[in-house]
């Protein structure tokens, strides 16, 4: 009589933990950033690590020439924000007016370049950093 309660308490013991550890599982891999353009945007350190890993270990999301065209372009946008930002600024506007005034006809090119310009200026110039 005793062995089979104590048989039943381990068998729900065994499901208990199983059903955290699963959930534990879930909840982890649901707070996981996806490790996308926009993400090594926001994490410089990331993105040289990725850059690093490559071409060995590609992120899933984005190949290693796409990194590594971020990061250059991202270098050249702090080069610039620290030598003369206002150059930065107008590069921004510039681009801004570009695409508002063409948006049937806007380059990928020049969209992906204003979000890399303004990614630098949040990083190194938004208050709290």
């Amino acid at each position: 009589m005793m062995s089979a309660r104590l048989f039943l308490m381990s068998v729900y013991m065994s499901r208990l933990l199983l059903s955290a550890l699963c959930l534990m599982s879930v909840t982890m891999s649901a707070c996981a950033e996806k490790q996308d353009e926009q993400y090594f945007m926001s994490h410089p350190d990331a993105l040289q690590s990725a850059l690093a890993s490559c071409p060995g270990h590609s992120p899933e999301a984005i190949s290693c020439a796409a990194l590594h065209s971020l990061a250059t372009d991202m270098q050249s946008a702090v080069m610039t924000l620290q030598q003369n930002p206002q150059e930065l600024g107008m590069k921004i506007i510039a681009l801004q007016n570009k695409l508002a005034t063409s948006q049937s006809t806007s380059s990928e090119r020049d969209e992906q370049l204003l979000s890399r310009y303004m990614a630098v200026v949040r990083l190194f110039e938004s208050p709290g950093r």
